[in-house]
């Protein structure tokens, strides 16, 4: 898992969703100029063990390759959010 910040690689461009885990944005990709959607979940309330089941979750979904599935491309920390 990479850790980087949003504002060096990623520009939100607009809100596209809110739910009980998180927001979802899209942003553009200011290295490749690819859009992405990125899932921020807040977790400076989580305990060790549920960070590490949000983490696994992204270990998990980077292994999956399915057409019903979005594709995952990477993790990252910024702040208070992964």
């Amino acid at each position: 898992m990479s850790i980087i910040t949003i504002t060096e690689e990623y520009k939100i461009i607009k809100q596209l969703g809110k739910g009980g885990f998180g927001e979802v944005y899209l942003v553009s990709n200011q290295k490749d100029n690819k859009y992405y959607a990125i899932k921020k979940i807040l977790i400076n309330n989580l305990s060790e063990e549920e960070l590490k089941l949000r983490e696994t979750e992204g270990i998990i979904l980077s292994n999956i390759s399915n057409e019903y599935i979005v594709k995952y491309y990477d993790s990252f920390k910024d702040n208070d959010y992964l």
